[in-house]
């Protein structure tokens, strides 16, 4: 199984919904220097052609995957070592998406930005961690 440093729920407009990592070993950005960024860098990108679509961002040791959700205008997006790989880890996201989609519909349809509503969610992260 798959198994992440982090995981983001992230608003297309920057705003983090919701962020766990895997404890607190793990060393992190700020998740909204993550959100700003990845929502800014999406934008240029879309900007340029509304087909194109940033889905993974290398580092040294780890990268990110990236899921643009957009019927509720949301990027979910896993942390994963660079040992993962992507087919996989998407796969994994695609469905942690849909879990999440599922649990907070009412809450996203009716989102006024609150984001504590959100934070039960990392209750189905358990099995993710590495």
């Amino acid at each position: 199984m798959v198994k992440f440093y982090e995981f983001y729920v992230i608003h297309i407009s920057g705003v983090p919904l919701f962020h766990q990592k895997a404890n607190a070993s793990i060393e992190s950005v700020n998740k909204n220097m993550v959100s700003g960024f990845i929502s800014a860098i999406q934008s240029v990108v879309s900007a340029q052609n509304d087909e194109e679509k940033i889905e993974i961002i290398k580092f040294k040791n780890t990268k990110l995957i990236i899921l643009q959700q957009n019927l509720y205008q949301l990027f979910f997006i896993a942390r994963v070592s660079q040992k993962e790989k992507e087919k996989p880890a998407r796969k994994e996201l695609i469905k942690l998406s849909d879990i999440f989609i599922e649990d907070y519909r009412k809450n996203l349809i009716e989102w006024e930005g609150e984001i504590n509503v959100f934070q039960n969610f990392r209750y189905r992260l358990s099995n993710y961690w590495i």
